[in-house]
């Protein structure tokens, strides 16, 4: 068993990767990782975990639509009439992009913290590098999920003014919207704009989402 200071180690880790650690105990943390290889060490290894978990979600979910949409043209070759597909697959358009970008964007991220200075902005990445979108056959959502997967490939590409363009252009409604003015509000705090930034970050925060400890979190650093 894990003795009380392990958990309470493993437990700060896993708030950084998130993004939910702020104030003085991300700065407590920060500190600590300055001087502190074995810490550094468990860090990266619980973003290698998360990225291999991820990887291995994606390629689950992938092979499922393969299946899936294998067999609809076997039916359509038999002249059978099949039932309406559980995920409409047409193979023309399909893009696997999302899945394989997300990988190789958590793997190459590292590097990008240290080109940002301040908590808030690198708070800011390692929330983004943290949430991801998945796609599910669920057509208009995936559209939506899409979208935001790509903002987030140019926010840790390190283009976030292109990420602000792109989510400005984006519509959405309820939470998804609070997930829209989240990353907008990192996006544009990341690329200077901390007025605005402010601003989505406080709609976000007061959506009452998933999203909105995030928002807060940030809101607080800047």
């Amino acid at each position: 068993m894990e003795e009380p200071n392990d958990i309470d180690r493993q437990e700060r880790i896993e708030a950084y990767v998130d993004g939910t650690l702020g104030g003085e105990a991300l700065r407590a943390f920060e500190a600590e990782l300055a001087h502190d290889p074995g810490l550094r060490i468990d860090l990266e290894a619980e973003r290698t975990l998360r990225a291999t978990l991820q990887r291995s979600l994606e390629l689950r979910f992938r092979d499922l639509v393969q299946q899936v949409s294998g067999q609809q043209e076997r039916d359509a070759s038999d002249g059978g009439t099949s039932e309406p597909p559980v995920i409409g697959v047409d193979r023309g358009r399909w893009k696997w992009w999302a899945a394989a970008a997300s990988v190789a964007v958590l793997l190459g991220v590292g590097g990008l913290i240290m080109r940002f200075s301040g908590n808030a902005d690198r708070m800011a990445l390692a929330q983004v590098e943290g949430y991801t979108w998945q796609v599910r056959g669920d057509g208009s959502a995936d559209a939506f999920n899409i979208a935001m997967t790509r903002a987030r490939e140019l926010v840790l590409e390190g283009k976030p003014g292109d990420a602000v363009a792109f989510l400005a252009n984006l519509e959405a409604t309820g939470c998804p919207e609070a997930e829209r003015r989240w990353l907008l509000g990192a996006a544009r705090l990341l690329s200077g704009d901390r007025t605005s930034a402010k601003l989505d970050l406080e709609f976000a925060g007061q959506a009452g989402c998933a999203v909105s400890p995030k928002a807060k979190a940030l809101l607080e650093e800047l």
